[in-house]
């Protein structure tokens, strides 16, 4: 009895867990903390046999060292706050959800369906605002203050995701199948379109070689559909929508104004400059950083003595999670960080060999993965409540199922 109550509430809480989380401000939270509370009710209550192969071992350790070394950093260089533990200890919490996952047998349509519906309303949210409200760049409701970067990246990954539910989805529903996932899909990407997001943009090559990888295998003749589709997509996009032209064009001026040896240019010379900060931190104090929340301080330190250029004295984060934590927190925060990116590859990197629902499962962790680490490259995500948890659960949802589904090789690294 107790295994179907929690099999009934963990489907309710997939299914809705991406509708709610983008439809409104802090609604992530509130599910989050819903699956963190029954995952670890029944673990306390069923306590289930774990029997953790080492891939998974690996990916607990790696979850685990970075809000370690985070409580480490704040005991060395005591920060004026605690909330800078806040986010990094959403990846212990989330593991209790990966557990229960993997634990319990109810079927992954709902994590499916969630994700098909998650990805239709963002869309229609974006539709709403750029056409009936004349938002220039849209940015929804899901953070506050209203960031078009955030919405636009969480429409991005899922309206990819929504290509993976399509062997799953056509079991369901056979050729209907087809058009509801094109509809997700497009939806998805057309939040991210039109929220002008040209950090998620970049995500693009990699998601699509691993698209690629997904439907082809190892035929990597494949992959040079993945090139020719994106300079497809952002000719017809840029045609279609004025403002995705515009940020492209945006986006080759920089290039040029840094190519002409203009590096303080446009977003892409502030976030070089930015880089340069955080590694001239680094070089001062390589073991233990600045310390959690200096690095805005140091910085306007050294635009007061001249090292650097006003233009970028607003910012209070390096823009690259690295080369952020590699300022505040010196290699002992780095060398997890890096851990850890290696742990959410690795673990889904071993099931893609496998076949049937756990390759999918697998590929979708990648694509996540990949996304999620990618956009670091541009975005302190620790620093944000909602990338915080939002691309964890997702992961976890992912990994939950596909290690529940795999066959059991509790011996070995590698799956052939």
């Amino acid at each position: 009895m107790s295994e179907r109550i929690f099999n009934s509430s963990f489907s309710i809480l997939l299914l809705v867990f991406c509708p709610i989380s983008i439809a409104w401000l802090g609604n992530i939270g509130i599910v989050g903390f819903l699956l963190f509370i029954l995952s670890l009710l029944l673990l306390v209550i069923t306590r289930p046999s774990l029997n953790l192969t080492k891939e998974e071992k690996f990916f607990v350790f790696s979850m685990i060292a970075f809000p370690l070394a985070t409580l480490l950093s704040m005991y060395i260089n005591p920060p004026n706050s605690y909330k800078y533990f806040d986010n990094p200890s959403r990846l212990i919490v989330v593991l209790f959800i990966f557990f229960a996952i993997r634990s319990l047998k109810f079927s992954v349509k709902f994590f499916y369906w969630g994700i098909l519906l998650g990805s239709i309303l963002i869309g229609s949210i974006a539709a709403y605002q750029a056409f009936e409200l004349g938002i220039s760049r849209v940015s929804g409701f899901i953070s506050s203050p209203n960031n078009p970067i955030t919405f636009g990246n969480a429409g991005m990954i899922l309206g990819v995701l929504s290509i993976f539910t399509f062997k799953k989805m056509k079991d369901s529903l056979g050729v209907y199948a087809i058009p509801l996932i094109v509809i997700a899909a497009s939806m998805g990407i057309l939040a991210s379109l039109l929220s002008g997001t040209r950090g998620g943009w970049i995500s693009l090559p990699f998601l699509l070689v691993t698209i690629c990888y997904w439907v082809f295998g190892v035929k990597k003749r494949f992959l040079i559909l993945a090139p020719i589709i994106i300079v497809l997509f952002f000719i017809l996009a840029a045609s279609l929508i004025p403002s995705v032209e515009s940020r492209l064009l945006a986006s080759w001026y920089n290039i040029e104004a840094i190519g002409q040896g203009d590096w303080t240019s446009g977003s892409f010379g502030a976030r070089l400059e930015m880089w340069y900060a955080a590694c001239l931190m680094f070089i001062d104090n390589p073991g233990f950083g600045v310390g959690l929340g200096q690095y805005y301080v140091v910085k306007k330190e050294l635009i007061a003595g001249g090292i650097l250029s006003q233009t970028i004295s607003s910012f209070p984060y390096a823009h690259n999670e690295l080369i952020h934590y590699l300022a505040e927190m010196g290699l002992l925060g780095f060398l997890p960080l890096v851990l850890l990116y290696a742990g959410w590859l690795f673990l889904p990197y071993q099931y893609t060999q496998n076949g049937g629902q756990t390759r999918d499962l697998a590929y979708m962790a990648m694509v996540i993965a990949v996304f999620r680490i990618d956009i670091g490259l541009s975005e302190v995500q620790f620093n944000y409540h909602f990338t915080s948890f939002f691309y964890l659960i997702l992961f976890v949802f992912a990994v939950g199922f596909m290690c529940r589904e795999a066959p059991a090789q509790k011996n070995s690294w590698a799956r052939a």
